[in-house]
Parts: C-alpha cells; sequence; structure tokens
C-alpha cells in the first residue's frame, strides 16, 4: 500500500515537474510543432515515393522527370506547405509568440516579417532537402542508364530545385493567406489540402482538352513543365516532351505566367498582413496563477466585444468555405464547357465521302493523304477514321479488309511492296449481308507527313472483280 502511494506521489511529481517546464520552456511548443511537420511532411514523401510511377532511366533527362512526378505529387497534397504556414500563424505558441514581441515593443509589421521569414525559411529548406535526396537515389542505388546521353544528370539539379522552390513559395504564401483568415491551424491545412487536390482531380479529368488552361493553375503540372524548360530539354519531336511533362508550352509563356503569380503573390501578402494586424490586436492571455505566460486562449468572461469578435471569426471561416466550394463548382463546369469548346475548335475534317459512299473496287488501293492542321495551346493531336459499308453492290459474300493510318506520306506508302503494305495495316475479314463498319484512333504525336490507306478483296480470290459503297470519314482531333 505505502508502495503504490509513493509510486503515484512520483508519478504525479513527474507530470507536475514537466508542466512546469512545459509552461517555462515556450520554445519546446515550437520544436515540437516543426517536428510533428517534419514528421508528416516525411510520411507524405514516402507515400508518394511509393506510388510513383515505374521509372526506366533510359536517359538521364529520367532522373529529372521523377523527381519532378514526386516533388509534384508532394505539393499537390498540400500538407507539408500548409501545415507549415499555420504552425508558424495558425497555433497557440505563433499567437503567444506575436503577442510577448509586441509587448516587449516589436510592431505587428515586424512581427509578421520575422514570421514569414521562418515560413519562407523551412519551405526552401524542405524543397532543398527533397531536390537533394532525389539525386542521389541514382547514386546510392547505382543507377546505370541504358542509353546514357553523356551529359549527367546532376546538370538537372538546379532547375528541379528552382522550380520546386517557386512554386512551393507560392503556395505557402497562399497558406498564409488561409491561416490568417481563418485563425486556425486545423481549417487551413484542410481547406488548402482540399483546394490543390481537387484543383488537381478536375485538371486530370479534364486532361486532354478542357483542362488545359487549368494546368497552369495546377502545381502538379506547373512544376513538371517548368523544370522541364528551365533545364532547357529540347528533344528531337514535341511528343517526348509531352510524353515527359505531360504538356508543352513555352518558356516565355511561364515566365509571363510566373510574374502574374508573383503580382498575385505580393497581393495575398498585403492581405494576409492587415488580417494578421485586425486579429492580433484582438488576441489576448492570461496567467496561470504565477508569473508565467500560459498558452493562449479568450478571457473566460466574455465582453460583448469579443462575442462579436468571435461571431466574426465564424462567418470569415464560413465564407472561406463556401468560396472554396464555389471556386471549385465553378472551374469544373467552365471546364466542361470549355472542353466541349475547344474540341469543336481542334476537330478538322480532312476527308469525308459523298453523302451515299463512294465506290470501293475489290483489289485496289485508296491511300489519302492527311494534312495535319498544326497542334493547338500544346495539345495532343489525334487522327480518327471511320469506314462504313453503305452498299455491298456486286461484291463476293466473304471480304477481307486492310485499313489504317501510317506515319508516311501517300507516295511513301505506295512505293512499299504489298507486304510491307499490309504489315503496317489492321485487317479485318466481313461477311455478306451483315453490315460493317470499322473505326480507330491514331496519336499523331510525332512529326511528318500521315496517311490513310485501305483495300478490300474477295476473301476467296483476291484478283475477283467487284465492288462496294463505302463511306470514308477521317479527321483530326484534340480528344
Amino acid at each position: 500500500m505505502f508502495f503504490n502511494s509513493s509510486i503515484n506521489i512520483e508519478g504525479n511529481q513527474v507530470i507536475s515537474d514537466a508542466k512546469r517546464v512545459w509552461k517555462q520552456r515556450p520554445d519546446l511548443h515550437s520544436r515540437i510543432w516543426i517536428l510533428l511537420w517534419i514528421i508528416a511532411s516525411s510520411i507524405v514523401i514516402i507515400i508518394v515515393s511509393s506510388n510513383r510511377p515505374i521509372v526506366r532511366y533510359d536517359e538521364e533527362i529520367e532522373v529529372l522527370v521523377n523527381a519532378m512526378n514526386i516533388i509534384s505529387n508532394v505539393l499537390v497534397s498540400g500538407i507539408p506547405i500548409f501545415l507549415l504556414s499555420g504552425i508558424i500563424f495558425g497555433t497557440s505558441t505563433a499567437r503567444r509568440h506575436t503577442i510577448v514581441s509586441q509587448e516587449a515593443g516589436m510592431n505587428s509589421r515586424e512581427t509578421f516579417l520575422r514570421n514569414l521569414i521562418k515560413v519562407y525559411t523551412l519551405t526552401l529548406g524542405l524543397c532543398i532537402s527533397l531536390s537533394i535526396a532525389l539525386f542521389l537515389e541514382p547514386v546510392i542505388f547505382g543507377i546505370r542508364f541504358r542509353e546514357p546521353t553523356g551529359t549527367g544528370f546532376f546538370i538537372y539539379f538546379l532547375p528541379v530545385l528552382v522550380s520546386t522552390c517557386v512554386v512551393a513559395l507560392i503556395l505557402v504564401t497562399f497558406g498564409i493567406l488561409l491561416v490568417t483568415i481563418t485563425d486556425d491551424i486545423i481549417i487551413s491545412t484542410l481547406v488548402g489540402s482540399v483546394l490543390t487536390i481537387s484543383v488537381e482531380i478536375i485538371v486530370w479529368w479534364n486532361s486532354t482538352t478542357g483542362g488545359l488552361g487549368l494546368r497552369y493553375l495546377s502545381p502538379f503540372y506547373f512544376t513538371k513543365v517548368l523544370a522541364g524548360r528551365l533545364a532547357g530539354y529540347d528533344p528531337p519531336n514535341d511528343y517526348l516532351f509531352t510524353r515527359y511533362f505531360d504538356f508543352d508550352i513555352p518558356l516565355s509563356s511561364i515566365l509571363v505566367i510566373l510574374g502574374i503569380f508573383g503580382i498575385i503573390a505580393f497581393t495575398i501578402l498585403f492581405g494576409s498582413f492587415k488580417i494578421f494586424q485586425y486579429n492580433s490586436s484582438r488576441w489576448t492571455t492570461k496567467k496561470d496563477g504565477s508569473d508565467d505566460l500560459g498558452t493562449w486562449e479568450s478571457i473566460p468572461v466574455l465582453s460583448k466585444e469579443q462575442l462579436t469578435n468571435k461571431r466574426k471569426m465564424k462567418i470569415r471561416r464560413g465564407v472561406l468555405v463556401v468560396l472554396v466550394a464555389s471556386l471549385l463548382i465553378g472551374m469544373t463546369i467552365t471546364t466542361e464547357y470549355s472542353t466541349t469548346t475547344l474540341i469543336e475548335q481542334t476537330t478538322h475534317i480532312l476527308y469525308e465521302s459523298p453523302e451515299n459512299g463512294e465506290e470501293i473496287l475489290l483489289g485496289e488501293w485508296y491511300v489519302f493523304s492527311c494534312e495535319i492542321v498544326p497542334t493547338q495551346l500544346g495539345l495532343d493531336n489525334y487522327l480518327r477514321y471511320r469506314i462504313d459499308i453503305e452498299n455491298w453492290a456486286n461484291s463476293p459474300e466473304h471480304i477481307e479488309f486492310y485499313y489504317n493510318m501510317v506515319n508516311m506520306s501517300s507516295a511513301d506508302f505506295q512505293n512499299l511492296n504489298e507486304t510491307e503494305q499490309r504489315d503496317l495495316l489492321y485487317h479485318r475479314s466481313l461477311v455478306r449481308p451483315e453490315g460493317g463498319y470499322m473505326h480507330g484512333i491514331f496519336a499523331a504525336w510525332h512529326d511528318g507527313p500521315y496517311a490513310f490507306a485501305m483495300k478490300a478483296f474477295s476473301s476467296e480470290n483476291e484478283t475477283q472483280i467487284g465492288s462496294l459503297y463505302c463511306s470514308i470519314e477521317l479527321k483530326q482531333t484534340a480528344k
């Protein structure tokens, strides 16, 4: 009995000592928050890295591609960015530091700038650490490139670091606005993460057409294409750049967009500072019975002014949630509308048969040149074809069809021998009197001429004379 009492007394003494140290060492609060941020960021990075696309490491450029795939997904998750801004500006520890600083004679501008420097410094530290780790990975695991260019892959480190830092600083600036509006670390982190993830989902859903314009707002896409352009990657055809970085945009356009983002960021900082001034003037502290400053909280007996401030804060948080929801809904609707419009603008009929079809002689090759309209807005081009049998006429019961798009001129195709020609095409057998059609889509990612080739003949005798009527439609689309 006495032994148990002694244990209880000693346990209570330990807890009491811990509380006293906690109150006397407010610097520990900040360190614990930063430790939690490091742990949370590490978990996100590990999850993203374990679910990244397979890396082939054919060339050195794929080290950059792999790094940007991981970094862009980490930024999209929002947790490392918005949690950090919330820790520096939205915790009780942050409020207490602000109050102590202001009581010591520091004005709100200086306090805000100190917090801003902390956020930016830690953000840059995260970007630098992550970039270094991703570039050390090939060294640690002894990666050998299948088709090395001889340039080495560390030349891509600076583009990766710069693009990561630029986008991360823009995002954390937006995070500062969220936490100053809500004055709450949890709400600001949730709202920021939901917003970036939702934007990414909307862009991904419409990634081929309508989502193109929104890619500039997507940390995932913009970070990758910025790194690609800063690296000076200039492949022999646009397809390779799009394959690595998802879409193509000139460096000059990227700089214009960055300039716009910079102006927005400075505007956000000014607005955040004004809200910070308003918030800090209404923060209060309490004493815990000693001369040590306790944690921040409202005065127990709320005055009329404090109740009004509390209602205003709830309204601000509610308005923010409504605005974010409205923004996402608006983006979805706008994207769907722009998708329809853009599909119409980027659809070009390359060839179309007369209304009742055209006569196709058995045993004859029909080759159509497809003059592609230049790529618009960085979109990928696709060639689509459809062949409908309108009338079997005097054709035999069994017909063999060869057909497809080819990445060569019509003259080059006709110069091939019969075997070479057929090897490039699809083959299908049709039986009369069934109606039939053939269709397909061809990704026109490579430069150069394209042509559509088709041939029909009797299954029993390739030299048999006959004909049938087909409607042929060839068109270029962006989706």
